[in-house]
């Protein structure tokens, strides 16, 4: 069994991205009957129950609330509006959350109520609806009767998973997620992923990883197969738990206590990982950071539908993620033969940098300044990247102008994985030394995204940085220290994946450094061995 919990935060803990979001407006009224009828789906999922009437609005006009379509450029209601005006083949998204209100008067247009999947709840899971009806209006909300609010993407269909409420099996993970034989995933363009894992405790490491091994595969077929072989689009979000204390503060002194990375179904390279900024274009003090970003949205106190024909303010990296996956749908709606990598590319080119004046983040070893987590960077290909903002803050507007301009579809990916690297080396003890292995790389690709595999021995997993240098001298911190690993005192061995957004563009020919830095005294480790794998093309 997989256990997740929405990333939900609280319009009245805002600033720090915990609790449970509170009621914004009270009931629509609504003077129709509430006769009940269901669909079934498919004899793999239970039966959507909704109102057989359509619900009309009273609640005003709302958009003017919405301060965050302005900042992704979506300047009139007409923007978000595909050019195919009759809709006969509109973007379907996968909500992949817990259950939708099928009755609010935003989203029933836009409700695939003929696919969507309910599965057996789970007794020992609180039964909600709200998460995921806000998740479902910033995709889709419908103001097109000039009530409500909008969606990023207003016609485009909502399928609902409700693999959250759900009992977690293997069987029912697959079929929300897409997997091969899953006919209720068919036709699913894009999923949204607004759920992560809590940081493992002391009895939860050593299978802490093993759970994303289902979730990878399934993905590597759904990027090669579905939307006929152009793939789809999986948005995922990073996490809502930098901060260990409430509230936010400097108590990790600027460092992540629960960074994206240490979520492992953040380091599968298929994931999109999405970040939340505020309405200051600053990350969400909650926001996790990390190298698996790829980019941020906005996630701050956003107006969504919520369960009883309710509006919600609606905070966390559950909030951007939509954002992003709304975004995805408008780029498909208008260019539908575009590859998954495509969208993903457009997307991250487009991304406008925030924050651009931020400071690194610096640790005083016994021999040395350690930057633990450095400044804006500019890699090998010229793109700007920073594990709090990935390639920086989505922009809706230039997104569709750079889609209508796009040249080529990118080469088929390739993968390529190193040999075992067995440094066996000690770390040296509180030192920005560190014990440092290198691989030299032949292959000669563009890079997309690097993923490794390290095996370490020590007692505090804490202590520990863990960076990788490409051959252009791009430094990336794929763990940072002062992280709240928590272990057995038994258990000193562990295997990590992690993943690298920050070399996206450059070539992979070369030296590679991995680098693991002890950062506090008292524990001796030893690196004892690692792989990279690259995923990426061919160079043009």
């Amino acid at each position: 069994m997989r256990f997740f919990w929405p990333i939900i935060t609280s319009v009245f803990l805002v600033a720090c991205g915990e609790g449970d979001p509170v009621n914004l407006q009270s009931a629509i009224s609504t003077t129709n009957s509430t006769q009940s009828t269901a669909v079934q789906t498919s004899t793999a999922c239970q039966k959507v129950s909704y109102s057989s009437t359509l619900f009309e609005s009273t609640e005003p006009d709302r958009i003017a609330e919405q301060w965050y379509l302005e900042r992704l450029g979506i300047v009139d209601t007409a923007f978000n509006r595909s050019t195919n005006k009759t809709n006969t083949n509109p973007v379907t998204v996968a909500v992949l959350d817990q259950k939708i209100d099928y009755n609010h008067p935003d989203l029933r247009r836009n409700l695939d109520l003929n696919n969507s999947c309910h599965f057996s709840e789970s007794s020992n899971i609180y039964q909600s609806v709200e998460h995921a009806t806000e998740v479902s209006g910033i995709i889709a909300a419908d103001n097109s009767n000039n009530a409500g609010i909008n969606g990023i993407a207003t016609h485009t269909l909502i399928r609902g998973f409700n693999i959250l409420n759900s009992k977690g099996s293997n069987t029912e993970w697959g079929v929300a997620l897409g997997a091969a034989d899953s006919t209720q995933a068919d036709g699913v363009d894009i999923f949204n992923q607004s759920y992560g894992y809590p940081i493992p405790d002391d009895n939860g490491f050593v299978n802490y990883q093993d759970n994303s091994v289902l979730a990878e595969g399934i993905l590597s077929e759904a990027v090669q197969s579905r939307r006929s072989g152009k793939g789809a689009l999986y948005f995922k979000a990073a996490g809502n738990f930098y901060e260990s204390t409430t509230p936010c503060s400097t108590y990790n002194r600027k460092l992540p206590y629960q960074s994206a990375n240490m979520d492992p179904d953040n380091n599968i390279p298929y994931n999109i990982v999405v970040g939340s900024v505020d309405e200051q274009d600053k990350r969400a003090c909650y926001s996790a950071s990390g190298s698996s970003l790829f980019f941020v949205a906005p996630g701050n106190q956003l107006l969504a539908t919520s369960s009883n024909n309710q509006y919600e303010l609606f905070s966390g990296t559950s909030a951007a993620t939509p954002v992003a996956s709304g975004i995805a749908a408008l780029i498909l709606e208008r260019h539908p033969n575009l590859g998954w990598r495509d969208v993903r590319h457009i997307m991250l080119a487009s991304a406008e940098q925030v924050d651009e004046k931020i400071q690194p983040v610096s640790l005083s070893l016994s021999d040395g300044t350690y930057i633990a987590e450095p400044q804006w960077q500019t890699n090998g290909a010229e793109y700007q990247y920073h594990n709090w903002y990935g390639f920086g803050r989505l922009n809706a507007s230039k997104a569709l102008a750079m889609a209508g301009n796009y040249g080529g579809l990118l080469p088929t990916q390739q993968i390529k994985t190193s040999s075992l690297i067995t440094p066996s080396q000690s770390i040296p003890d509180n030192s920005v030394k560190g014990a440092q292995s290198v691989y030299s790389d032949n292959n000669n690709l563009r890079v997309e995204s690097v993923q490794l595999s390290i095996n370490l021995t020590h007692a505090r997993l804490a202590d520990l940085s863990i960076e990788l240098i490409s051959p252009s001298g791009m430094r990336s911190i794929l763990l940072t220290p002062r992280n709240g690993y928590a272990v057995p005192s038994s258990q000193t061995r562990f295997d990590f994946v992690l993943l690298s957004q920050a070399f996206y563009g450059e070539t992979s020919q070369g030296e590679w450094t991995l680098k693991v830095v002890d950062t506090k005294s008292g524990v001796i480790g030893t690196l004892n061995d690692w792989t990279m794998t690259l995923y990426g093309h061919t160079l043009n």
